[in-house]
């Protein structure tokens, strides 16, 4: 069978789309959180009108990325803890059919 070259190989390396799927959810995190990088645009302006520092800005900027980033880490941590195999839990159904009933035996 021919190999579909760089699409098969995308396929097959879970990494690439897992950080794909990272980047896209920063991405989202960065758009619903916009609204805490306005004390950085409100630095820039300053800046520009009253001659505040412009360190400021990249300062609150970098906080906002900051925040964003390590929002989405923990939520994908947390996501790839949840995502284990459960526990089997022993079937407590007194009218199931297991293989230990002598007499509810399907028989073969």
């Amino acid at each position: 069978m021919p190999s579909n070259g760089f699409y098969e190989n995308y396929k097959n390396n879970r990494r690439i789309g897992a950080v794909r799927g990272f980047l896209i959810v920063f991405l989202w995190n960065l758009l619903m959180k916009f609204g805490w990088s306005i004390p950085a645009w409100v630095f820039l302006a300053v800046h520009y009108l009253f001659g505040l520092p412009l360190w400021l800005f990249w300062f609150a900027l970098g906080i906002w990325l900051g925040y964003v980033l390590v929002l989405t880490i923990v939520i994908a941590w947390a996501n790839r803890c949840s995502n284990g195999p459960s526990e089997s839990n022993p079937n407590k159904n007194p009218y199931s059919i297991t293989d230990n009933d002598i007499f509810l035996r399907k028989k073969k």
